[in-house]
């Protein structure tokens, strides 16, 4: 059976949607959080991989294809809100670079989401 049609599994991605969302948005805004320096632009991974993740899982959550763009719009504008509320935050800073990094996680994750996503349905249709 295709667990993605179960209304279970979508109550769980939109729980974990909101959670992820939640901690990036802490690990944003907090001057005692950040990621360790492993390796140049190691912050940029990080930004890259959050958003990435929760893009993934908001898709399948939200499952149908104009509710994932404007879901991934949303989270490219909140991404960027964010950015400009480290601006006046004492430690933090505002970046380009961090948005940029943000907004291919969003592309990525959401992409790759919604090829699962397309693959299964195409797949779970022809059986």
């Amino acid at each position: 059976m295709f667990i993605l049609q179960f209304p279970l599994f979508r109550s769980l991605a939109v729980l974990v949607a909101v959670t992820l969302y939640l901690l990036i948005l802490f690990g944003s805004v907090s001057t005692e959080l950040g990621p360790p320096n492993l390796f140049s632009h190691f912050d940029k991974f990080v930004h890259m991989t959050a958003w990435a993740i929760l893009a993934a899982v908001s898709v399948l959550a939200l499952r149908h294809r104009q509710a994932c763009l404007i879901g991934a719009v949303l989270l490219f504008v909140s991404s960027g809100a964010v950015e400009l509320v480290q601006a006046y935050i004492p430690g933090r800073t505002a970046s380009y670079g961090d948005l940029l990094a943000n907004a291919l996680g969003i592309f990525l994750g959401g992409f790759l989401a919604w090829s699962y996503i397309w693959q299964r349905l195409t797949t779970h249709t022809q059986a």
